[in-house]
């Protein structure tokens, strides 16, 4: 399921990878479709279908998708939901904006959900946030290792972030970057 969203989430921003459009759309719909995301999966099946795309899809899938477009689902499917870690409004496990707030939500470096304030760590390593739960979790595997530095992540090194150093966090993730004096200058040295 976890793919199958980040999946979906990557195909709203299509226009990013034009070379790639085909490939991320076949993915998006094997993986909704096997994760019972049938409404995603008909969507995506349905722009994978269009003229431009459609003699670029696959022989071995194109039967599948084709079924797929001729079967609209029934039901409407619906998202998990969690609060906000800044203003605890629900917003969808896998949206890393807030509607309320309009803050960009940090996302968990194992699953790629947003953050929850009340599960809050990051890798001792490099820093990247990710959900406490899950980082134990990941640390318990052989060899485990973190997916952004894949240096190794010890359970006895992580920590979970009280209220006061999640909004800490928070804050300085959404504080106006400084720019030092060389940058100021254009790169240039005086």
């Amino acid at each position: 399921l976890d793919s199958a969203r980040m999946l979906i989430r990557v195909c709203k921003n299509l226009s990013k990878f034009p070379a790639h459009v085909v490939p991320i759309l076949t993915s998006c719909v094997i993986e909704c479709a096997r994760a019972g995301l049938k409404k995603s999966a008909y969507d995506h099946a349905v722009k994978l279908m269009q003229p431009e795309y459609r003699p670029k899809i696959m022989s071995k899938v194109k039967k599948t998708i084709e079924k797929l477009v001729r079967r609209p689902p029934s039901k409407k499917e619906e998202e998990l939901v969690s609060p906000c870690p800044f203003c605890f409004f629900k917003v969808p496990n896998y949206r890393l904006d807030c509607p309320q707030c309009k803050n960009d939500l940090p996302y968990c470096l194992v699953t790629g959900r947003h953050m929850l304030a009340g599960d809050f760590s990051t890798c001792h390593n490099c820093g990247n946030p990710g959900l406490y739960s899950e980082l134990v979790q990941l640390s318990e595997e052989k060899d485990a290792s973190c997916y952004m530095c894949s240096k190794p992540i010890k359970k006895d090194k992580l920590k979970k972030f009280d209220r006061s150093e999640v909004k800490l966090y928070l804050t300085n993730l959404t504080a106006p970057q400084k720019d030092d004096a060389k940058s100021n200058r254009g790169g240039e040295e005086k």
